[in-house]
């Protein structure tokens, strides 16, 4: 069984790896074949020249393919074990890893461990993006991307959010640090996003405005690097204008690193503790003056645009009446004689 599972997860890492170089690898495997309008087209699994078989290599289909000949068809696994006529499937896959350069060394090939892929939408509930996480046996976790729409192992850009078609449906929005503390909340009715990368992850390179207008509730992990991303994630928020936003302080019985992911698993009720926990409202820091400092000011006096200190460089001036009473008529006499330099009263 743990043998069945390791070539299963070993599969998935080559699939991903074989999808972000699709169109090398349709290349290696099958040098007849041509590229057109997002498909790989070649004669047949033997690699003759024709049309007959068709590679997808974009978007959620990638690596899908047909023989349209023989109704043959399958994924980009089974392509590379029908065009290299191999007897057993691992055989297939330690082929693969030798193009793909990886170690043969039986130590090194499960060290890693695929642990979750996380998928990306759009508006249109369209998958865009794949988030995969791996876990060595130190312990180690590490995350890589495939750009679904490009058929690229970079991330998007710009990056979207986690959950958008979700985000689009809400008002109230709680704002987490990774997918899997986003997918937690979500399986209990709480509308959560996160994005990539998490707390590594800088700000501007991610499209926040889906979350435009709405309320926010930041849940940070419980430790330093959790109180930096908050901060930096509230930040960008108020940069784009939301409606309301807070940031949930976590209770002080709780450990370090504890996070949204951390409290369902207790079997806490998310909802209650959403709304009896205390949740600090962040606002903008609104620079202000003692009216000592006014009054002790001894710069110079700005010049009259229109006297006496009606209107100065860079003032605003607000010119409002009823209506119909004569406001255009006023002004534009009064603009005029600005223009020409003449008193107007």
């Amino acid at each position: 069984m743990h043998d069945k599972q390791a070539l299963f997860e070993r599969a998935a890492e080559v699939k991903a790896e074989l999808l972000s170089r699709i169109e090398s690898s349709l290349s290696y495997l099958l040098p007849n074949g041509t590229f057109h309008g997002g498909k790989f087209y070649v004669g047949n699994i033997r690699g003759d020249k024709g049309k007959s078989l068709v590679v997808e290599t974009r978007g959620e289909r990638a690596g899908l393919w047909h023989d349209f000949a023989t109704g043959e068809g399958g994924d980009i696994l089974n392509l590379w074990w029908d065009v290299t006529s191999q007897t057993k499937f691992l055989d297939t896959i330690e082929d693969i890893e030798k193009w793909l350069g990886h170690s043969t060394n039986h130590k090194e090939e499960f060290s890693e461990h695929l642990i979750a892929c996380w998928d990306y939408h759009d508006e249109n509930n369209q998958v865009i993006a794949k988030i995969y996480r791996y876990d060595s046996t130190s312990g180690k976790k590490r995350y890589s991307c495939f750009d679904v729409k490009n058929s690229s192992s970079t991330a998007p850009d710009p990056r979207p959010l986690y959950n958008v078609p979700g985000i689009i449906k809400s008002d109230k929005i709680v704002f987490v640090e990774g997918e899997k503390c986003a997918e937690s909340l979500i399986s209990k009715g709480i509308t959560a996003t996160t994005m990539m990368f998490g707390a590594n992850s800088p700000v501007n390179k991610t499209d926040w405005a889906p979350l435009k207008g709405k309320h926010i509730t930041i849940w940070p992990d419980n430790d330093s690097s959790g109180q930096k991303y908050a901060e930096n994630v509230a930040k960008k928020l108020l940069d784009i204008g939301v409606a309301s936003l807070s940031i949930l302080k976590i209770p002080q019985d709780k450990p370090k690193a504890w996070d949204a992911a951390d409290c369902i698993k207790e079997g806490v009720d998310v909802k209650r503790f959403l709304t009896s926990t205390v949740s600090l409202p962040y606002t903008k820091n609104v620079t202000s003056f003692p009216v000592l400092q006014y009054l002790n000011d001894k710069s110079p006096m700005p010049e009259d645009i229109i006297a006496p200190r009606v209107l100065t460089p860079s003032g605003l001036l607000v010119f409002a009446g009823a209506p119909k009473v004569g406001k255009s008529d006023f002004l534009i006499s009064w603009l005029f004689h600005m223009a020409s330099g003449t008193p107007f009263f």
